[in-house]
């Protein structure tokens, strides 16, 4: 928890004084994960890309523009076809991804 707060937290930051932020989110459990032996704790990479979008929102560049980022994620992680639905038109609002680059990929 500690390190998405920082990472919101930098991306405040950098976006604020103009500069684009990308965050790779492999490391993150899948949703649905036990934390700490608790079955179905994790929430997965979606939530973290809302929060990170709504900071992006929220912190213009300079007043020159909205703030903007991407995030990506590894192709074989667990939560990659959720992911890749928060980019779909017809998405449910509470998932859709609107004003972040997404990408995947294969290290």
């Amino acid at each position: 928890m500690e390190s998405i707060g920082r990472a919101v937290n930098s991306a405040l930051q950098l976006s604020k004084r103009g500069g684009g932020v990308a965050f790779l989110l492999s490391n993150l459990r899948e949703a649905g994960a036990p934390i700490k032996r608790i079955e179905n704790q994790s929430s997965g990479v979606v939530p973290v890309m809302k929060m990170l979008e709504d900071a992006f929102s929220y912190a213009n560049q300079l007043g020159a523009r909205q703030g903007a980022g991407a995030v990506w994620l590894h192709v074989h992680h667990p939560d990659i076809l959720r992911f890749l639905d928060t980019r779909r038109e017809n998405a449910d609002e509470k998932i859709r991804i609107k004003n972040l680059v997404a990408g995947g990929g294969d290290p």
